[in-house]
């Protein structure tokens, strides 16, 4: 809640902000460092290791316990073959529907860099499994 104070007291200096998703989670993964070096004094090289990670929630009320069971145990095998930025640059991607040029604001890294994140990952979730990946990637982020 304190990122949404902040952004209240200086108000006024945030007439100019064009895209409003991004401002909220570049201040979020602002906040977040901050409190990590302040917790733990640890350096940004540390931050970077950091793994972005989701659980899976129930897929459907109407899918029986074992299909929902064998879906999820499938979903989380396949994001576990992903490294944690391609989970994170796809999420950002299609669950946030944020662009590529934001996305690599975001994770300090170049546009054509996101590109081939997630590129390689959707390849990746492809080349596993026959299931498609807006289902994949709806089972696994259902639950944010």
């Amino acid at each position: 809640h304190d990122i949404f104070c902040k952004i209240f007291v200086n108000k006024n200096e945030l007439k100019n902000i064009q895209n409003i998703k991004y401002y909220l989670f570049r201040s979020l993964k602002n906040r977040l460092i901050d409190v990590s070096r302040r917790k733990s004094e640890q350096s940004k090289d540390s931050l970077d290791n950091y793994t972005f990670s989701v659980e899976v929630s129930v897929v459907d009320m109407m899918i029986d316990d074992e299909e929902r069971l064998f879906l999820e145990n499938r979903v989380k095998y396949l994001m576990e073959k992903l490294t944690s930025n391609q989970r994170e640059a796809i999420y950002l991607r299609y669950m946030e529907e944020m662009e590529y040029e934001e996305i690599a604001l975001l994770l300090n890294i170049n546009p054509e860099s996101v590109r081939k994140l997630v590129y390689r990952g959707i390849d990746k979730l492809r080349e596993h499994s026959t299931l498609s990946i807006a289902l994949i990637l709806s089972v696994y982020f259902k639950s944010l």
